[in-house]
């Protein structure tokens, strides 16, 4: 499937197998939205924005997150809105250059870390300290 052959480039870690895994994760979420299927969807345009970070692409990578952000919501999945509000704050954060932009960056990944604490109804902090 064009997920997984798209994950298969990614994992290469050269730049042609990255830039076609781009192709292919972005393919696999139109088709996944062809599907109505927005979980689909938002991982693989999670993925996308994780491999144009590898690229070095930022600005792309925080669109594709953004994207995925959008379909995740969709999804009523939590995990999978924590995981992806995290992957934003951090590509808002390397593409920032207003304190503003910092701001943005620090609310996303205060609010996955609260999402993924209420999904998962577990204390985070005690379980670190258990650790």
């Amino acid at each position: 499937d064009l997920y997984r052959e798209a994950e298969r480039l990614r994992l290469k870690y050269e730049r042609a197998s990255s830039e076609r895994a781009v192709a292919g994760f972005e393919a696999a979420a139109l088709e996944w939205s062809r599907r109505n299927d927005p979980h689909g969807m938002a991982r693989a345009r999670e993925r996308a924005g994780t491999t144009y970070a590898q690229l070095g692409l930022l600005r792309p990578s925080l669109r594709a997150y953004e994207a995925a952000m959008d379909a995740a919501r969709s999804a009523a999945d939590p995990i999978l809105e924590s995981e992806i509000l995290s992957d934003r704050g951090i590509a808002r954060s390397l593409v920032a250059v207003r304190e503003r932009d910092f701001g943005l960056a620090q609310s996303d990944c205060e609010s996955a870390l609260s999402l993924a604490r209420r999904a998962l109804s577990v204390d985070l902090l005690s379980l670190m300290r258990d650790t």
